[in-house]
C-alpha cells in the first residue's frame, strides 16, 4: 500500500523514500500494490469535474480549508507551456482557471495521464490527503488542525496520525527531513500528506484504520475521454 505524494511514496508503517515518477513508484511496488496519488487523474474534456467540487465541499464541511481543494484544468490546458495559456485554454473548455500551484504540476499531471489506464485505477488512484486529515480530526474529536505548513500544524498533525494508528509518524517525518533524489526534495508537509493518503490505499485494501474509517470516494461516476474514472478517494 503506498502512496504518491509531490515525489514522496510512503511505505505504510515501513518505510518513507522519495522518487521522482510514478512510473518509479509502481515498478518499486510491484503489480499488487495500492497506490494513492495526489495528482489528479482523470481529466474533463469541457467543464470542471464534480469530484474536486464534491470534496471541496466536505473539507468545508469538515472545517478545513477549500481553497486547498486544487481544481483540475480541462484536459486540452495541460499543454499549455504557461499559466496564462493554461488558464486561457481551459476556459475556453468551461473548465476552471489554473493557478499558480495546479500550473506547477501539471508535468506530474501529463505522467500521471501517460501512466494510468482504466485497468489499473482499480489499484492506483486519485486522493486529497488534507481532506482525509481533516476526517481524521473530526473523527477523534481532535482540535482545529491549521496550516500543515506551520509547526504547530505539522504536530496536531502527527498526533493525529498517532491517533488513527499510525504509531511511526513522528519516525517518518523525521526521516523525510532532508530527503532527496537529484531533482525531489522531500518536505515535512509532503510527508504529512504521503502518510495520510497511505491511510486511504489501507483502507481500499480492506485495513481500516483504528477498525473505522473505511475509504470514500467522490464524484459523479463521470469517465474522461481516455476512459479513466474522475474520482477522488479519501476516508
Amino acid at each position: 500500500m503506498v502512496p504518491v505524494e509531490a515525489g514522496v511514496a510512503a511505505w505504510a508503517r515501513v518505510e518513507m523514500v522519495v522518487m521522482a515518477r510514478l512510473g518509479e513508484v509502481l515498478a518499486r511496488c510491484g503489480p499488487g500494490a495500492m497506490v494513492a496519488v495526489d495528482v489528479p487523474i482523470g481529466l474533463a474534456a469541457v467543464g470542471a469535474r464534480a469530484c474536486d467540487r464534491l470534496v471541496r465541499a466536505e473539507l468545508v464541511r469538515l472545517g478545513g480549508s477549500g481553497s486547498s481543494v486544487f481544481a483540475a484544468p480541462a484536459r486540452g490546458a495541460v499543454g499549455a507551456r504557461s499559466q496564462a495559456e493554461a488558464t486561457h485554454l481551459s476556459r475556453a473548455a468551461g473548465g476552471p482557471g489554473v493557478s499558480v500551484q495546479v500550473f506547477n504540476i501539471f508535468a506530474k499531471i501529463r505522467e500521471a495521464d501517460e501512466v494510468m489506464t482504466p485497468p489499473l485505477q482499480a489499484r492506483v488512484f486519485e486522493t486529497h490527503p488534507e481532506t482525509t486529515l481533516a476526517a481524521l480530526a473530526k473523527r477523534h474529536g481532535a482540535a482545529a488542525l491549521g496550516r500543515k505548513r506551520t509547526t504547530e500544524g505539522r504536530t496536531a498533525r502527527v498526533g493525529l496520525l498517532r491517533q488513527a494508528g499510525v504509531t511511526r509518524a513522528a519516525d517518518l517525518m523525521a526521516q523525510a527531513v532532508g530527503m532527496s533524489t537529484r531533482s525531489v526534495v522531500a518536505a515535512p508537509d509532503d510527508a504529512l500528506d504521503a502518510i495520510a493518503s497511505a491511510l486511504v490505499a489501507l483502507a481500499r485494501a480492506g485495513v481500516q484504520a483504528g477498525g473505522r474509517d473505511p475509504a470514500r470516494v467522490w464524484g459523479d461516476g463521470a469517465v474522461d475521454a481516455r476512459g479513466l474514472a474522475m474520482a477522488i478517494w479519501t476516508l
